[in-house]
């Protein structure tokens, strides 16, 4: 690449720390919610469907950088 692309190389680097800090924080969330959860059927749907969404959503800055 040339010297033109300095500012994506910045922008890319942004987006992953943006990324990665968005799916630890939603990993640490789900683990509050877990445990505040009233019942086990309760827990059991914010890890098989809550979790797996957020991180999905909180994931989407690290595809950007990969585009």
């Amino acid at each position: 690449m040339g010297a033109g692309y300095g500012a994506l190389r910045i922008w890319s680097t942004v987006l992953i720390i943006v990324g990665v800090g968005g799916v630890i924080f939603v990993a640490i969330g789900t683990i509050f919610a877990m445990i505040a959860a009233v019942s086990f059927l309760q827990a059991l749907a914010i890890l098989l469907i809550g979790f797996p969404l957020a991180a999905l959503f909180a994931s989407w800055p690290i595809a950007l950088d990969r585009a």
